[in-house]
């Protein structure tokens, strides 16, 4: 009897396992996240925007309040820059209150023309301060003086009738002063005669004032004005041939001044003549008309 030697038999070996590790999924054969994964989005950059509304509101709320209403100036463009900036990032898709950075724009940019109107009242409030103090101050100063005697007015003197008179009468004012305007009378000029054009006739006008008032009479206003028959002025004719003589100074109550002028006129505007004078400022105007010679 045979005896055999056993054989041992191999044992089994464990077989690897593949697939990926415990917590991951292995990619779709489409090169997409299989399903249960989702892609992380970038974050969104609303700062901008957002600071762009608070900014805007402030300014758009200091710019009518009278000295600080030039924080407008400043926080005002801030929003408008940060608030286009917070737009274009949200048109990139980096952000998504657009709400914000609209609002932030508009508000600072009416905030900066608020500003101007706050500006505006604000140096109207200093002027009114300054002139209702300068009121006060002038109250205080009358209060504290004596008054003074009020001073009448000074009488506007007219003439005792007020058209025209013919050359050689008189007109009286009010106050007595009286003043006479002789005929014009025409002469032959010398040759070196100023203010005479080819053709002109020349013409002397003499004029006698007497002061039967109370006042002395100012006679550098007793200057005559002149008007030819088409009513164009005429000007005063510079000829030592006119023996020609100004009044000056003054007239003392009752003294009597004479004068004489000489004008040029032309052929065609020579059929009538129109002068008209005052004493002074406070007098009406004496006029005189009638046909030349």
């Amino acid at each position: 009897m045979s005896m055999s030697t056993p054989v041992e038999s191999p044992e089994p070996q464990p077989q690897q396992q593949w697939g990926p590790p415990p917590g991951h999924m292995p990619p779709s054969p489409d090169g997409y996240p299989a399903a249960g994964w989702a892609p992380v989005p970038p974050p969104l950059n609303n700062g901008l925007g957002s600071a762009a509304i608070v900014l805007g509101s402030i300014s758009s709320f200091v710019a009518l309040v009278p000295g600080v209403f030039w924080l407008a100036w400043i926080l005002g463009p801030l929003a408008l820059v940060f608030g286009l900036i917070g737009l274009h990032n949200v048109r990139k898709g980096t952000a998504d209150n657009k709400g914000s950075a609209l609002g932030g724009s508009i508000f600072g940019g009416v905030s900066m023309a608020l500003a101007i109107v706050g500006l505006i009242v604000t140096v109207a409030m200093v002027k009114d301060a300054g002139h209702d103090d300068k009121e006060r101050r002038r109250a205080a100063v009358a209060e504290a003086s004596p008054q003074a005697p009020e001073t009448p007015l000074p009488m506007f003197h007219k003439v005792n009738s007020p058209g025209p008179a013919k050359y050689g009468e008189s007109h009286t004012y009010d106050d007595g002063v009286k003043v006479t305007v002789a005929a014009p009378t025409e002469y032959t000029p010398g040759k070196r005669a100023l203010g005479l054009e080819k053709g002109d006739r020349a013409f002397l006008v003499h004029i006698t004032v007497t002061n039967n008032s109370s006042e002395p009479v100012d006679a550098n206003f007793l200057q005559p004005r002149v008007k030819d028959a088409n009513g164009a002025g005429v000007d005063f004719l510079l000829d030592t041939k006119a023996n020609m003589k100004l009044f000056q100074g003054e007239i003392a109550p009752g003294d009597t001044a004479e004068a004489q002028y000489a004008f040029p006129v032309s052929a065609d505007a020579a059929r009538n003549f129109q002068v008209s004078l005052h004493p002074g400022i406070l007098y009406s105007d004496a006029e005189w008309a009638g046909p030349l010679g």
